[in-house]
Order: C-alpha cells, then structure tokens, then sequence
C-alpha cells in the first residue's frame, strides 16, 4: 500500500470513528486514539513510521494558529494569573517532578536524561478535554483556562525539551542559561508573530476575494511556525500570536460572506486535522509493541504507571495552589460571597490528556548524540510516553464527562446577557446612524421608513425581553415558535426555486445563488 492509499484509508476509518463518537456521545479524540490501536493491530496495514517533521510541521501550525483565532483575549487576559502558572509553573513543575520519579525508579537513568522525559510529558493537549466539554455544560471560564494554557504550554514544553536533550548531549545544564533562553526564545516568537500578523492584516486589507483570503490564512500559520523555528524563536508562539492578532482584527479584515465561508473551510480543515493526528497517535501506540520486545523486568508495568501517576498527581497537586487557595484567601480578606470555585478546580485539574506535543517530541528524539553513541534510555522514554498518552486520554478522557454531570453545573446567563446587552446596543445605534442619513442624505423615504421600521420592531421586541425575562434568555416559547414558522417559509421559497430549476426556468447557478441567500436567511437567529 501506497503512502496516498494509506492517508485515504486513515481518513476514511478518521469519519467512520468519528461518526461512531457521535452516535455514542464519546469525545472524538479518544474513539479514534482506541480505533488507531484496533486498526494497527487488526488489519494488514504496514507499519506506520511517523516522522517528527510531520506532526510538528504539518499538523501543529493550523491547529495552534485556529485556536488562537478563535479565542477571546478579553477573557485570556483575565485570567492571565491562572493560565500562566498553568503554561509555565504546572509545566516546569510536572518536567521535575516526573524526572524525580523517573531518575528514583529506573536505575542508572541520570538526571538529564530524566528531564528529557519529564518534559515530553509535561504539556497537556486541550482538544480532548474541549470535544468533551462543548457537549456538556461548563463554564465558559474553564474552557478560555484551558484552551489559554494548551496555546502558551506547548512552547513551554518545547522549550524545557530542547533544553534538557543538549544537557544530554553536552553532559551539563545551566539553569540560567536556561532561563534566558527561555526568554529570548519566548520573546522572539511572540514578536515575530506579531510581525507576520501585521504584514498579513495589510495584505487582507487590500483584497475581497473568499478564495485567496482563505488559502491566505492557511498559509500564514505556516509562515509564523517555520521560519521562527529556523530563526531560533518560538515557533509555537508565533502562530499564537499571529493567529490571535489576525482573529481580533478579522471583523474590520473581512467581508461577511468570506467570513462565513471562511469559517466552513476551517471547520472541515480543523476536523481533518485533528482526527488524522488521533489516530495516528492510535496506530504509533500499537507500535510501541515492538519496544517490548526483549524487556524482562517484572518492574516495567510500575514504572509506567508510576510515571502516568506521577504526571497526572502533580497537577492534581498544582491546580487547587492556583486556583481554588487564592479564591479561599481573597474570600476571608474581602469577605467576598460564597461561589463553586471548587467545582471548576476540580474539572481542570483532571484535564491533563496528553497527546499531539508529547507524541511529536518523543519521535523527535535523536537515536544518537554528537559523539556516536546511541541516546540513552531512549526507547525506554518512548515506551513511558505511550503510557502517559494512554493512562491519560483513555482514563481521564472517558471519566471527564462523567465527573462534569456528576458537578451539575449550572449556566449562570452571564453569555446571554451580554448578548442581548450587545444586540440592543446595536440595535440603537442603527437608529441612530438612519437617522443621521435621513437629515443628510437624498434617499428614497420609503426605504428609511422600512428600515426604521425593522429596527424599531427588533428594539422592542428586545426591549420587552428583558423586561419579561431578567435573566434575558434568548429564546421563549413564542420565539421558538416565530424561528420554526420562519422555517417553514423558507423551506417553501427553497422547494419554489428548485421546481423552477428542475423546469428549467432559472440556471443552475441562479439556483446556488438563490439557496445561499436562504441559507443565509435562515441562519440567522431571531433577534
């Protein structure tokens, strides 16, 4: 089998396993992480070596670079104190002391070596966590904590890696030297991400074409990751950054429509993505088989659960210092209310899956050093990695959803109110902004007249809402029924316009066009 015939198979079984997780309420992530190990070993498909190069370089730009686009940084930088001591202090803190743990148990592992693993392991991959919580109800705030700390863990975790394998090489490690490249490298992607940002913002400006733009922001993922690493800053770092200066600026960037189609293209792309490194993970774990093979110790199985343990102990350990003693200590200061800090404590602190970071670095890992000789422990390292990524998505990813039921959550409206606060805001601003035109613009007056109208019935129905409904939910019995009205209507206009297709009254082009207007049209939530 070809290396084309290999990818269409695994995207193939990827949209089986994920409809299958569908159907069965499952995160994706972990259904094809399972399905990856069944397909490895029961089918006749060829071994498959994954090359570092291609899960850094291909995979991790766009799915970095879509994350960032898409996070608010309002709510980043709100809880900034917490996602750093996660990104940073939680990483730095697993890289010791799972190396304690490892240079204790394993004998002759020195330390260098030692942090080698305790880095690989170190940073936590938020998109098993995220599929798990976008079925469920969780606070808004944990999810902007955790996808905060996998945009910032990653180059952390690279870093501490790259850091610890030439202290194996070299035979000696500087903390200090440590510690300034950390802030160069930091610095120096964040800057350079800013740049490509910048550069790419003013090319957008200057176009108003859905396919180019598209192709464009694909593109500039990559443009922020390779050429940082080769400059010897953050790669990952640089596509946060991009990506987030692009996606705060991307309603004055874009049109509408290229925003929507946009946003389609992403979608598929991101999925693709995700689903092909998952179960590529699968099938690299069924691999590690072959590390067994010669491996007499009794002590291996402890060793691995021991690391895995150790792994996930610490930042049981680190995430109630971070966020739940603070709350307890601004409580008895202040005597602020009583609030379920608890509960989200509890929720981030068993979110530690490991996955698409931890597999790349321990692939990465060189087999030789500088003077010939072979890399110590090193398939030793690799196979307490796979325990780590396993002990962690399949253990903690399939016991997540049950620990969030079993805190019974409860939606406070903070998203709706702002909502309907940000679309009565609006609403009024249109009047204002017809009414300045009206004064200083020739325009036909039944167009202003329809208009204002349009507007004056949003405002009050709007109006109305939140003074029946203080908590402003969005949606009443009679909106509902309004919205399934409404479609009705629409689906009526969509079967006219296709019998006239089919009577060859209009082309098949009028057709797309007409149905995207009505796609458009019954998108639109009832404001």
């Amino acid at each position: 089998m070809n290396s084309v015939e290999l990818i269409l198979v695994l995207l193939a079984t990827a949209v089986a396993l994920a409809i299958g997780a569908d159907r069965l309420r499952l995160p994706y992530p972990i259904v094809l992480v399972v399905g990856g190990v069944a397909l490895a070993f029961g089918s006749g498909l060829p071994r498959v070596e994954i090359p570092p190069e291609l899960v850094l370089v291909i995979f991790l730009p766009p799915l970095l670079f879509g994350a960032a686009w898409l996070t608010s940084w309002r709510d980043f930088a709100a809880n900034l104190r917490a996602i750093s001591l996660l990104a940073i202090g939680l990483v730095i803190a697993t890289t010791v002391g799972v190396a304690a743990v490892a240079h204790a148990l394993v004998p002759g592992m020195p330390w260098p070596v030692a942090f080698v693993l305790g880095a690989i392991v170190s940073p936590p991959d938020a998109v098993a966590a995220t599929s798990v919580m976008q079925r469920l109800r969780v606070p808004p705030r944990l999810v902007t904590i955790l996808e905060g700390e996998s945009l910032v863990n990653d180059a952390t975790g690279l870093v501490a890696f790259q850091v610890a394998v030439a202290a194996v090489a070299s035979g000696g490690f500087s903390a200090s030297h440590a510690l300034g490249q950390f802030a160069i490298v930091s610095l120096g992607g964040i800057v350079f991400g800013l740049l490509v940002g910048w550069l790419v913002a003013q090319v957008h400006q200057r176009l108003d074409d859905f396919l180019i733009e598209t192709v464009i922001t694909v593109i500039t993922a990559y443009v922020a990751y390779i050429p940082a690493e080769h400059l010897g800053v953050s790669g990952v770092l640089a596509t946060v950054t991009a990506g987030g200066f692009l996606g705060w600026r991307n309603p004055r960037l874009f049109s509408p429509l290229t925003r929507l189609r946009s946003r389609s293209v992403w979608s598929v792309l991101l999925f693709l993505f995700n689903s092909l490194v998952f179960i590529l993970i699968g099938l690299e774990l069924a691999a590690g088989r072959f590390l067994l093979a010669g491996v007499g110790t009794a002590n291996l199985l402890g060793w691995c659960i021991a690391i895995a343990g150790a792994a996930i102990a610490i930042r049981l350990l680190w995430v109630p210092i971070v966020m739940y003693v603070p709350y307890r200590i601004r409580r008895w200061l202040r005597r602020e209310p009583r609030l379920p800090v608890w509960k989200g404590t509890a929720v981030v602190a068993w979110t530690a899956m490991r996955g698409i970071v931890s597999l790349a670095l321990v692939l990465s890992l060189p087999r030789t050093l500088p003077d010939g000789s072979p890399f110590p422990f090193r398939d030793l390292i690799t196979l307490f990695v796979f325990a780590v990524i396993v002990v962690t998505l399949l253990g903690q990813g399939l016991t997540l959803p049950l620990l969030i039921r079993a805190l019974r959550f409860v939606d406070d409206g903070a998203a709706a109110r702002q909502e309907r606060a940000g679309l009565l805001r609006g609403t009024e601003r249109a009047l204002e902004r017809l009414a300045e035109i009206d004064q200083t613009s020739i325009i036909v007056p039944w167009l202003v007249e329809r208009l204002r109208a349009t507007y004056e019935e949003r405002l009050s129905r709007l109006q109305e809402s939140v003074r029946d409904d203080p908590e402003c939910r969005l949606m009443d019995g009679d909106s509902l029924a309004f919205q399934r009205l409404r479609g009705q209507l629409i689906d009526a206009e969509r079967a006219s316009v296709v019998a006239m297709r089919n009577r060859g009254e209009i082309s098949e082009e009028v057709l797309h066009k007409l149905q995207q207007d009505l796609d458009l049209e019954a998108l639109q939530p009832l404001r």
